[in-house]
């Protein structure tokens, strides 16, 4: 009954099913699935974490993208990593569109 009771506090399905079968191949007392358990609820409120901050980072950065797009006129794209380290990409098609954006960003610094 124990074990059941502590089971039920995992919400997803997979893992309750993965953490009964390491119970039975384990031996593992109640207490020890507890722990279990709570590292498990952990690593979700950890992912949940990561996961809403990587949605809002992308919504601000999707809207500065759109707002550099219709500056530069061209696709502007931001890359980051895990880390928080990225680019700002202003992609172009030939040299002369090169040169304009280059001369958009000479304007800039005036």
């Amino acid at each position: 009954m124990g074990h059941a009771r502590t089971l039920i506090g995992i919400e997803n399905p997979k893992k309750q099913i993965d953490t009964y079968y390491k119970i039975i191949q384990d031996e593992l007392s109640v207490r020890q699935v507890e722990d279990e358990v709570r590292k498990l609820q952990k690593q979700s409120l950890k992912d949940t974490e990561k996961t809403t901050k990587k949605h809002q980072l992308t919504e601000e950065y999707t809207q500065l993208s759109k707002h550099l797009s219709g500056y530069f006129q061209t696709d502007v794209q931001f890359r980051m990593n895990e880390k928080g380290k990225g680019k700002i990409v202003i992609p172009f098609n030939n040299p002369e569109e090169l040169e304009r954006i280059i001369g958009i960003l000479d304007n800039l610094n005036r």
